[in-house]
């Protein structure tokens, strides 16, 4: 039985500003080596959740367990958002560690093809797509068992998000990786998820593991999603 690499139990977050609870007794596991999705609408709580792993929120009050038993890092939505426009790709990547050979064989490993000219390039040098690359090889270098992908194909055109989740895939097949995926979009973790938790107004409304090669939900929240989608 694989152990769970994350645990959180009966997670509530709640900003000193507000009486609602941004996210309201959440439980849930990801197993390492494991594709695990959080799905919901915005506003639903998937990304307070996610970003509560890393104790990434401030100005909450938090209550419940988080059992983070591995080294996690984060690729986020906006890709450019992720790094200094004023330095060069390169410096970033080897900020924490030194080793620029580990960077441009990450470079490679995410199927960057000219990693020594993206290695040397300022930001707005590259596109979308390359950026999120680069993002995915940054956290990467730390060496984390963990991957948290807070919507990482939101803001790209669809031939690369699909690009991107073919990625995601391979790296943690590859690399014995477990991610945790936030998205909206149910259809799109369906296709590539292994368990998938259902957010809605915060807390967690249905977990469905794929049998069979497929999922079943039964909640008439998580029905709609996967219309819309």
């Amino acid at each position: 039985m694989t152990m769970n690499i994350l645990e959180i139990e009966n997670l509530t977050v709640r900003f000193k500003d507000s009486c609602a609870s941004a996210v309201e007794d959440v439980s849930l596991a990801v197993p390492g080596g494991s594709f695990t999705s959080m799905v919901g609408e915005t506003g639903s709580g998937k990304t307070v959740t996610a970003l509560s792993i890393g104790g990434l929120v401030n100005g909450a009050v938090t209550q419940g367990k988080i059992n983070l038993r591995a080294k996690a890092a984060y690729v986020f939505q906006d890709p450019y958002s992720s790094f200094n426009p004023l330095m060069r790709l390169g410096r970033q990547l080897t900020e924490v560690n030194k080793d620029k050979e580990k960077a441009i064989l990450l470079l490679s490993k995410v199927k960057i093809q000219d990693a020594e000219r993206v290695y040397n390039s300022y930001p707005h040098e590259v596109s979308g797509g390359q950026r999120q690359r680069v993002a995915i090889a940054m956290a990467l270098m730390s060496q984390p068992q963990l991957l948290v992908a807070d919507e990482p194909t939101t803001a790209l055109d669809v031939m690369t998000q699909s690009e991107i989740m073919v990625l995601l895939v391979s790296l943690q097949k590859e690399m014995a990786l477990g991610i945790l995926f936030i998205t909206h979009d149910l259809p799109l973790a369906g296709k590539y998820s292994d368990v998938i938790y259902v957010m809605q107004k915060g807390r967690v409304v249905e977990r469905a593991e794929r049998e069979e090669g497929k999922f079943t939900f039964h909640s008439d929240y998580a029905k709609k999603l996967f219309e819309i989608g």
